[in-house]
């Protein structure tokens, strides 16, 4: 029953695979020769065509239009089917719709519903760019409910914002035909079939027919360009490049969270939440006039739902909104980077900051030292405060010109000597000759200005003394310490 599949939606299809052999296997099982006998049905048919035309197009609330997608996409009702329960959508009724909102003053935003395999290529585009239009004068809002596939997200792709709810199966980008090639089986059955065609293509598909090579290249090349115009909406829609939704176009499908790591969806969100996003969307960008607040339904068929002179009459306003909207986000964001900035600026200065208090603290960095260690911290080459760092624990640890505990105040007074404040290379002599610290800065406090050490030795005034007398090293310890020492030419103090 391929033949009444292309009868109700055309030759190519964007649709997810499985709801296609699904809808194809309901196809199948239509006997038209016994629908034709059915008491009433044309009655039924014409009954559904009236109801129809004076439904609702689109409910409002809060200043939000929903419009609905269900079903499979038919650029007409296929009557027949929806008489069979069949969910469908078409999209010149869908295009009514959404000129309708877009004109009506009382709606701020559209909420988009989808819950859609997708269906016959047949009409979308033309929905899609009017959508796509539609969305840059009011926000148009995507909520997919589970499905939002091929030709549904190629509609849905439009909006503003696309959201999907948590379990939605979202993508399928991508279009196919099929041609049926019965020749085999009319053969089989005796059955030559001849066309008489004007030129090779013509008549692809005939029933006991076979399909020339020539006839499935046209079929494809037309499937191609189907796909790359699918592609190209999308791409515009969602704001990227085409080679970056190229790579999505495989025909598969994603759960929400994929489709959102993709790129294809802007978050996850359910129907309510994307309507009070909607809403909200609608206030920044609405009109003047107030907004019903209660639910309500609007603008019947009968109507004339384009009103293209009220749109224009609006397109200005809310131009002019829009472009004040960009700068002042964009202001914002200025205002952003520069905060960001200095954090990060006040960040490293304080890390380098630290790397040089804790080389000065390490006995690394003397106080001649300090402002050429600050300078070349403000160079290209030294700004990197792990590098700088690095770099400074790689000095040696400096000789004390100045007693240890000990300093004086310009008038010849002396402080007294504070025994912890003691310096890494302090501790290790402590440690090696077992001196507490306090009794280390004791030892250390007299002013030693013109005080020279040699090695073992300190010389002062003319006079040579022993380090270890000088340090007032208990005897007991002294022979320990010479042993230990021996000769070693690597003993810093020796």
């Amino acid at each position: 029953m391929i033949s009444l599949l292309r009868e109700f939606g055309g030759d190519v299809w964007a649709m997810e695979g499985g709801a296609f052999e699904s809808l194809r296997g309901l196809v199948e099982r239509i006997d038209l020769r016994s629908l034709d006998a059915t008491e009433g049905l044309h009655a039924r048919i014409g009954a559904a065509r009236e109801a129809a035309a004076v439904a609702p197009l689109y409910s409002v609330a809060d200043g939000v239009a929903r419009i609905d997608v269900q079903g499979t996409l038919f650029k007409s009702t296929p009557w027949l089917l929806r008489l069979m329960g069949v969910q469908v959508a078409a999209t010149e009724d869908l295009s009514r719709a959404f000129r309708a909102a877009a004109a009506d003053a009382e709606v701020r935003s559209i909420l988009l519903a989808v819950d859609s395999p997708g269906g016959a290529v047949a009409g979308v585009a033309d929905l899609a760019d009017e959508i796509h239009r539609i969305a840059q004068h009011k926000p148009v809002i995507t909520a997919a409910q589970d499905a939002m596939n091929s030709g549904a997200y190629w509609l849905g792709a439009q909006g503003s914002h696309v959201f999907a709810n948590r379990t939605a199966a979202v993508g399928s980008i991508g279009a196919f035909a099929v041609l049926t090639d019965s020749s085999e089986a009319a053969a089989k059955a005796g059955v030559k079939v001849h066309v008489i065609r004007s030129g090779p293509l013509k008549g692809a598909s005939v029933p006991g027919a076979a399909i020339s090579d020539a006839q499935l290249a046209a079929y494809q090349d037309f499937a191609d360009q189907s796909g790359a115009a699918f592609v190209g909406a999308v791409a515009r829609g969602r704001r990227r490049p085409e080679a970056q939704i190229a790579e999505h176009a495989t025909g598969g499908f994603w759960s929400a969270p994929e489709a959102a790591a993709r790129g294809l969806i802007d978050g996850i969100a359910s129907l309510a939440e994307a309507h009070d996003f909607a809403r909200a969307a609608g206030a920044r960008h609405a009109p003047s006039a107030p907004v019903r607040a209660q639910g309500r339904t609007t603008m019947d068929k009968n109507a004339d739902p384009a009103a293209p002179s009220a749109v224009d009459q609006q397109e200005l306003v809310r131009l002019r909104a829009e472009v004040d909207e960009h700068k002042r986000l964009r202001a914002a964001a200025e205002a952003e980077a520069q905060l960001r900035a200095a954090a990060l600026a006040e960040m490293k200065a304080g890390q380098i900051a630290g790397a040089i208090e804790r080389g000065v603290a390490d006995g690394r960095i003397t106080p001649p030292m300090r402002s050429a260690v600050e300078a070349f911290a403000t160079s290209p080459a030294g700004d990197d405060p792990a590098k700088l760092a690095a770099f400074i624990a790689q000095l040696p640890v400096q000789t004390r010109t100045t007693p240890v505990g000990s300093s004086n105040d310009g008038a010849g007074a002396k402080v007294p000597p504070a025994g912890a404040d003691l310096s890494a290379s302090d501790r290790a002599i402590c440690k090696a000759f077992g001196l507490s610290p306090e009794s280390f800065a004791r030892a250390n406090s007299p002013d030693l200005r013109g005080t020279t050490f040699d090695r073992r030795a300190i010389v002062a005034d003319g006079r040579r003394e022993p380090l270890a007398a000088f340090l007032k090293i208990p005897a007991e310890l002294r022979a320990a310490w010479s042993g230990s020492v021996g000769t070693s030419q690597d003993d810093p103090i020796r």
